[in-house]
């Protein structure tokens, strides 16, 4: 899993623009968006079924992110990647995704986005949010 500023999953590729950071300025407290890009390697044996997927924020106690309406920020969802015929037992099939999040307020600390399938975290994201500079914040005034 990347931090990116954008990402497009397309043809079992990842298209990433502006990755791999790790930390997040903010100008105001509202996150108006960041991608996640994603690969997941699904193994043989796993193919062809619907698979749970969790994407959750936490910080860095663990503890969830909530919105202001004390929904957690997190995402949900299904995976399933299919086996294509002759393959060979063990093998495993990529499957890419970018998922674009945003609309949350953050406070300046230690940030982590972890990746489950079921009960299995299979990969997180860490980052820290700082608050932008005095000049930053006098230029965006301006």
């Amino acid at each position: 899993m990347l931090l990116c500023d954008w990402a497009e999953a397309l043809q079992g590729k990842l298209y990433v623009m502006g990755g791999g950071w790790t930390q997040l300025t903010l100008n105001n407290p509202t996150v108006t968006g960041m991608t996640l890009a994603i690969t997941i390697a699904v193994p043989w044996d796993r193919t062809n079924m619907k698979l749970p997927l969790l994407i959750e924020l936490v910080t860095e106690d663990g503890a969830p992110v909530v919105k202001e309406d004390g929904e957690a920020v997190l995402v949900e969802g299904q995976i399933e990647a299919g086996r294509p015929p002759g393959s060979k037992p063990g093998a495993s099939f990529v499957s890419p995704l970018a998922i674009r999040v945003g609309g949350f307020t953050l406070e300046p600390g230690a940030y982590s986005w972890r990746l489950k399938i079921g009960d299995e975290e299979l990969a997180h994201a860490s980052f820290t949010a700082i608050r932008g500079s005095l000049q930053e914040e006098e230029a965006t005034d301006q």
